[in-house]
């Protein structure tokens, strides 16, 4: 994992201490784990840190860089992609909450409510965008909106207005 890890920094895929790649042993039920915070620069075998599928470290001192609900706060999303066909950029953003529901996973994770989700993942399945979105803990699609259509004059949906309706 180490060595994958770093193979992103020469690629130029991170910066700084952003980014990781992760290895996972079904068998074992373990993951092994960049650490946050860590300069790819200074990484070495024993700053990864391994968990169990529970997200409880089981090997290393530092705290990895995925794990953990995400708190519930009103949020933002985003996903932009190109439309190689078309030659254009294109793209959706909205708001919705990440609640406090549990979730047995294993990683960085959260349960988000979006109103009218069924109508946003009809655009999003009937355009063929990909599946993950940027999300941030604050209320800025009307602002990343008004960027992305205003100055750049990229095609983009915003979900949940009807001066931007999907």
């Amino acid at each position: 994992m180490l060595e994958a890890n770093l193979e992103l920094l020469r690629r130029g895929l991170v910066l700084y201490t952003f980014g990781n790649v992760s290895g996972i042993s079904r068998e074992q039920r373990l993951v092994v784990i960049k650490p946050s915070g860590v300069p790819y620069e200074r990484m070495k075998p024993a700053h990864l840190v391994v968990v169990d599928l529970k997200c409880k470290v089981v090997q290393g001192k530092l705290r990895p860089s995925s794990v953990g609900l995400i708190k519930p706060e009103p949020m933002s999303f985003a996903r932009f992609s190109t439309d190689d066909t078309a030659g254009r950029m294109r793209g959706y953003v909205g708001e919705g909450r990440f609640t406090d529901d549990p979730l047995n996973t294993f990683g960085g994770a959260g349960v988000v409510e979006i109103p009218e989700l069924q109508k946003l993942l009809h655009f999003i399945c009937e355009r063929g965008f990909e599946q993950h979105v940027a999300a941030n803990l604050s209320t800025v699609a009307s602002a990343v909106y008004e960027a992305n259509t205003r100055y750049l004059g990229w095609d983009v949906c915003y979900h949940g207005q009807k001066n931007g309706a999907c």
